[in-house]
């Protein structure tokens, strides 16, 4: 199991049977199974409020708080060319779950799986992806997938590095908008 929700795991459990233990004194000739009904949707309101905004402003919550939008470029090595692009990323996140969309003038990638990940004190947003370049460019630029690896140590400036099936790489430089 991942860590992140292991963590979380076990703070859903403490937060669970405290609301419990509280409704337990509040309506004390209501029966057990009555006491628990009533801490579920509690629980279940906290956990989805918390996980999907109130994380975000959590000052002790380590998770990389990223931006919806960034703008960059991206250098491939496509065909033996060093070849500039430029590209546009949209990034939905949720304390435990992230999307990834990108965007150029030749095509789409959304992401397939993604997470972010401390190596060694250091932040990596780490995704696999499905590109599908738009029906004009499919002459010279086939549906491929790819891994994108980007170094969250500035949230606002972005840098990494992607691999895709076509055996061809680059380099990514994105910045907030």
């Amino acid at each position: 199991m991942d860590d992140c929700i292991e963590k979380y795991l076990k703070y859903i459990v403490i937060i669970s049977i405290i609301t419990f233990t509280i409704i337990s004194f509040i309506f004390v000739n209501d029966k057990v199974w009555d006491n628990i009904s009533k801490t579920i949707p509690i629980v279940t309101i906290l956990y989805f409020g918390y996980s999907r905004y109130i994380w975000r402003f959590n000052p002790f919550e380590k998770t990389p708080k990223l931006y919806k939008n960034y703008t960059g470029q991206f250098v491939s090595t496509y065909k033996n060319k060093k070849a500039k692009y430029d590209v546009n990323f949209k990034i939905k996140q949720t304390l435990f779950n992230i999307n990834i969309s990108c965007e150029t003038k030749e095509s789409k990638s959304c992401s397939i799986n993604a997470n972010i990940y401390c190596e060694y004190g250091k932040y990596k947003l780490i995704y696999n992806y499905l590109n599908e370049p738009d029906n004009i460019y499919r002459h010279k630029s086939e549906i491929h997938y790819g891994t994108c690896i980007l170094l969250l140590d500035n949230n606002k400036n972005i840098k990494g590095k992607y691999y895709t099936d076509r055996n061809t790489m680059g380099d990514i430089k994105i910045n907030k908008i």
